[in-house]
C-alpha cells in the first residue's frame, strides 16, 4: 500500500483532515526527492514514508499536549477565581 493510499484512508476515516493530508503528501514528495539523491528508489520511498509517519505522530502528540495544557490552565484560573477571598467577582 502506498503512502498516498494510507493518507486517503485516514481522511476517509476522519482521522485527519484534507489540509493535514495535503501537507503529509507534500512532505512525502519532498522527502522522497531528497532521499533519492543518496539512496535507491525503494530505499528512498521507505525512508520518506517513515519521515511522514514520524512527523504525523509528532504533530499528533503536540496537539494532545497543547489541549492538555489549555485544560490545566483553564482549571487553574477557575480554581483561583473560586478560591478568591473576596469572591468570584473580585
Amino acid at each position: 500500500m502506498s503512502v498516498a493510499e494510507c493518507i486517503a484512508k485516514l481522511v476517509a476515516a476522519g482521522t485527519i483532515d484534507k489540509k493535514v493530508a495535503g501537507e503529509a503528501l507534500d512532505l512525502y514528495t519532498r522527502s522522497k526527492a531528497d532521499y533519492a539523491r543518496t539512496m535507491g528508489p525503494a530505499q528512498a520511498e521507505g525512508a520518506a514514508a517513515l519521515a511522514v509517519a514520524k512527523a504525523m505522530e509528532s504533530a499528533g502528540k503536540t496537539l494532545k499536549n497543547d489541549a492538555a495544557k489549555q485544560a490545566i490552565a483553564y482549571a487553574n484560573a477557575e480554581r483561583t477565581m473560586l478560591e478568591h477571598p473576596q469572591g468570584r467577582v473580585a
